[in-house]
């Protein structure tokens, strides 16, 4: 029974005693008058029986046998009532000693109850603390593993990340342990909690018999007594206690419960606790990086039976070429399905590479094996026709609890995927009504398990597949798998969307040359924020057609900006592209190379800028911090801006001074700021001739560039008409467009040609349609 139920039977019965207890103490208190009353009866018996001694005569003859009966009977009522008082002062003492344990069990129950409030309100604000330290933890691990991807961190910064990401560590596990404490003493509680009000229960159920006993014994001797009148009571007394035995059990009282309790307890149903935290994507994640960087974290045991219970399909994703062999096949089917091989003669031939794949993987895998993939195979794509599939006799159909069974193995979750991707790949994205409930299904199984198998990759590859597929109703209206499964509850966990983002930068990341390298230019590290750019902007886009709040959506932008170390122009265009919902292009230039590099190696000293881009406020990164925004703009006059890393004063009211002390202020100021002059121009002197050596350096790597761009001019002719079917829209927002050369002149003379720096780009390419993008279905164009 739960804690809320036995709370509401503990209410009733107390109150339900305590009333037939009060109830009690009036019947026994009307039947102590009552004995007052039969004393002063048999009194007046007495006194009538001695007045009749004194008579004579005939009528002391009649009277005689009636003197002799009225002394019987007021000696008899003498008797009973000596022994009927007694009787109602033990009941009316025994009544009281139940009383007086009513308060002390009510009290002790308010007061447990009090405490397990306490002790639940301690708990849930530990489990909060707990909760923000397990968050800060992870950030600390994932930004000590991307200072470690960034090479242009130094060792100093990585050592204090690692120092800070230990210290979170420690604290995490005292939150955790602190949580464990907190819910071992609510838990005991509740079990306290639970035992008192079952004693409880059982001692008003012990009171209550008590009680009714009393009442009962008094009421017994009355009715007794009076039955020595008349006989005629007899019915009466036997439909009495006929009717009061209907009321020994009170908790099967007919009687309807009463109002709600005014005794001050709660019914609440405690439930019991968990003591651990429940786990995520993101503490996995954490975990991982902290065990490799060696910090001291306790793993996780695996059982020797779940080691040694290994699923044997799980072997085979080491062979890319039977993966690759896979993938074949299933395009081949998908084709002949969809009528796309129309030849008549193989109709009842196995697809082509079938039986190839059978001779040449049976020695190495066995034909068991092989049958249950191609069932498997042949299942889900059986499942987009209402017609049988001709051929492929050799394979039995499964039914779709063993596919349920299947899915439980990660082999024929990558299987399952690769399907998915199949279909595209076939050219065959659009899928009948009736196939399109089925691969619903289908996906949404995958998705529930491939997220709580922690597959994150996986489920970034389902969500870019489930935005293509899609069917056609009768109204040649489009519905896409995406805008089927939007309604599922995984997409709302936070957690799983910072773990794909996470995930797929380390694949993106792993691929680059320079991740182990020692050596690396500053092109590879722009080339690597741009793929992280790049990346977090398509997932903004996925989690923005998912419905995720938007302030959810900024605050991990803003979140995994900060670890990454993303220029602040690309942190404000995500931030810009999230609050418009996507429906605005990103600016081109963010990512493109030539201009983080003029941003990133602009000087760090005070430099004047014209032209048309000293009328926009240009943030000039530091070269060793690109974050640092410690930077002001001051206009000098015209269109000419004048960059200062100087703190802005602040504005102040003086107060009235008079004008001999205004004179001299005046002069110290000029004087001041003659000073300051010679120092600028000291200092600008000392900067024209830096800025003089980088200037030669920029033409030599102009020279370099403009050879390199002929060379893959000449490539790209070739290879443009192709790549336009195949890309995507997204890559179109991403690749840098052909912007209007910028000259910066500095306030010395600079030879002509130094003046004409261009920033070199990749040349433009458009892309019409991109098969990662969902197209847009007709009510969505018109809104658009």
């Amino acid at each position: 029974m739960s804690i809320k139920q036995l709370a509401t039977n503990f209410d009733v019965l107390y109150r339900r005693v305590s009333d037939r207890s009060k109830v009690t103490e009036i019947l026994l208190g009307q039947l102590f008058e009552r004995s007052e009353a039969e004393e002063k009866y048999h009194k007046a018996l007495e006194k009538i029986s001695g007045q009749m001694q004194n008579s004579g005569g005939d009528i002391d003859d009649l009277l005689k046998g009636v003197k002799i009966d009225l002394n019987q009977r007021a000696q008899y009522y003498k008797q009973f009532n000596q022994s009927y008082k007694h009787d109602v002062e033990l009941a009316i003492n025994n009544l009281k000693q139940i009383q007086c344990q009513f308060k002390p069990l009510i009290q002790e129950v308010l007061k447990m109850d009090k405490e397990i409030k306490v002790a639940l309100d301690k708990y849930d604000r530990q489990k909060d603390k707990t909760f923000r330290a397990s968050k800060d933890y992870e950030e600390a691990a994932i930004t000590l593993e991307a200072q470690c991807w960034n090479k242009e961190c130094n060792p100093e910064s990585r050592s204090k990340a690692q120092v800070r990401l230990n210290q979170q560590l420690v604290y995490k596990q005292e939150n955790e342990s602190a949580l464990r404490q907190a819910a071992t003493i609510y838990n005991n509680l509740v079990q306290s909690y639970n035992t008192l009000l079952q004693n409880g229960i059982q001692q008003l159920i012990s009171q209550h018999n008590q009680i009714f006993s009393i009442a009962k014994d008094i009421v017994m001797k009355i009715l007794v007594y009076e039955i020595s009148k008349t006989r005629n009571l007899q019915y009466d007394s036997e439909q009495f206690f006929k009717e009061a035995e209907k009321y020994l059990d009170p908790q099967g009282d007919p009687l309807a419960p009463g109002p709600s309790s005014q005794i001050g307890m709660t019914k609440e149903n405690y439930p019991k606790v968990d003591s651990q935290q429940n786990s995520s994507f993101l503490k996995t994640i954490a975990d991982q990086i902290s065990l490799s960087h060696r910090l001291n974290i306790k793993r996780e045991t695996v059982s020797q039976q779940q080691l040694e219970v290994a699923d044997e399909f799980d072997l085979i994703l080491a062979n890319q070429q039977f993966i690759e062999d896979l993938k074949e096949v299933s395009i081949n089917l998908i084709n002949k399905v969809n009528n796309k091989n129309k030849s008549k003669n193989n109709e009842d031939k196995q697809p082509a590479g079938v039986q190839a794949m059978v001779n040449r993987y049976k020695d190495q895998y066995g034909e068991s094996q092989l049958i249950k993939i191609y069932s498997f195979i042949k299942h889900i794509i059986q499942s987009t026709q209402e017609q049988q599939i001709k051929g492929w006799k050799n394979i039995p159909s499964i039914e779709n609890k063993v596919l349920e069974e299947q899915l439980e193995s990660k082999f024929f979750r990558e299987l399952g995927c690769i399907i998915l991707e199949s279909f595209r790949q076939a050219g065959c994205s659009q899928i009948s009504q009736f196939g399109f409930r089925n691969i619903i299904t289908f996906t949404q199984k995958l998705l529930e398990i491939s997220q709580r198998e922690g597959e994150l990759i996986l489920v970034k590859r389902i969500i870019t597949m489930i935005s293509t597929i899609y069917t056609i109703d009768d109204k040649e209206k489009r519905f896409f798998l995406q805008d089927s499964l939007i309604s599922m509850p995984i997409w709302k966990q936070i957690d799983l969307w910072e773990g794909v983002i996470y995930t797929t930068i380390e694949a993106e990341i792993d691929k680059s040359a320079m991740k182990d390298s020692a050596q690396f230019t500053k092109e590879q590290i722009f080339k690597d924020k741009n793929v992280i750019y790049s990346n977090l902007l398509s997932l903004t886009l996925n989690m923005i057609n998912f419905k995720i709040d938007k302030q959810e959506i900024k605050n991990v932008l803003n979140k995994y900006a900060r670890v990454f170390q993303l220029f602040e122009l690309q942190t404000q265009e995500l931030l810009k592209f999230a609050d418009n919902d996507g429906k605005i292009e990103p600016n081109s230039k963010v990512n493109s190379l030539s201009v983080l590099q003029s941003l990133y190696y602009q000087p760090q000293a005070n430099s004047t800028i014209q032209g048309p881009l000293g009328q926009k406020k240009v943030v000039i990164f530091d070269k060793k911090n690109p974050l640092s925004s410690n930077l002001t703009v001051q206009k000098t006059g015209g269109n000419q801006v004048y960059f200062s890393q100087d703190t802005p004063t602040r504005e102040t009211i003086s107060p009235q001074i008079s004008p001999q002390q205004n004179n001299q202020q005046q002069q110290q100021q000029q004087q001041q700021q003659q000073q300051q002059q010679q120092q600028e121009q000291q200092q600008q002197q000392q900067q024209q001739q830096q800025q003089q050596q980088q200037q030669q350096q920029q033409q030599q790597q102009q020279q370099q560039q403009q050879q390199q761009q002929q060379q893959q001019q000449q490539q790209q002719q070739a290879t443009i008409q192709p790549q336009i079917q195949q890309q995507s829209i997204l890559q179109k927002v991403f690749t840098p467009q052909n912007s209007n050369n910028q000259q910066v002149q500095q306030n010395i003379p600079i030879p002509q040609q130094s003046q004409q720096v261009q920033d070199y780009e990749q040349p433009k390419i458009r892309y019409n349609s991109h098969p990662l993008e969902a197209p847009k279905s007709n009510n969505q164009k018109k809104q658009s």
